[in-house]
């Protein structure tokens, strides 16, 4: 993997973190304009690598959903042409 791959995902998470519009509250009370600019940063990076994650895991379900189609169509192919091998044999 090059480098270039997790900083894009990590900068179009930071754009979309930040697009929701999360708001800061102090502990005194004070709320802040949303965005991610007042959060403290480790808040904002757990933010950030929470969705980073989530577009992972989409990646990877869709992936092996993908996978598991492919294997199914395989599977029902070879037992499409089983059968018709036993039709064949039943004819002849």
């Amino acid at each position: 993997m090059e480098l270039r791959t997790p900083v894009s995902n990590f900068a179009e998470a930071l754009r979309r973190v930040d697009a929701e519009g999360p708001q800061h509250t102090t502990r005194k009370g004070r709320t802040y304009q949303p965005g991610l600019g007042p959060h403290p940063e480790d808040v904002a990076v757990k933010l950030v690598l929470q969705t980073v994650k989530y577009q992972e895991l989409s990646s990877m379900l869709l992936n092996e959903l993908q996978r598991q189609r492919q294997d199914f169509q395989q599977a029902l192919q070879a037992q499409a042409q089983a059968l018709q091998r036993q039709q064949q044999e039943l004819i002849s």
